[in-house]
């Protein structure tokens, strides 16, 4: 497959990457939840990013 699209991470899956802010790229990591049919990241403090945003996205294990 050579499709471009952006892997499925799996609800539950705790990942890592960066995120577009104002400031520069911010590191993140949370959990895959799913809101209004996107997946996002959830970190521990609450805060949800678009997960089609996040660059260098690593799994972590758990």
């Amino acid at each position: 497959m050579t499709s471009k699209e952006t892997p499925k991470y799996e609800v539950g899956q705790f990942l890592q990457g960066l995120v577009p802010h104002p400031m520069g790229m911010v590191k993140v990591q949370g959990k895959v939840v799913e809101e209004n049919g996107d997946r996002w990241v959830k970190d521990e403090n609450g805060f949800t990013y678009p997960l089609a945003v996040m660059e260098g996205i690593k799994r972590i294990q758990n």
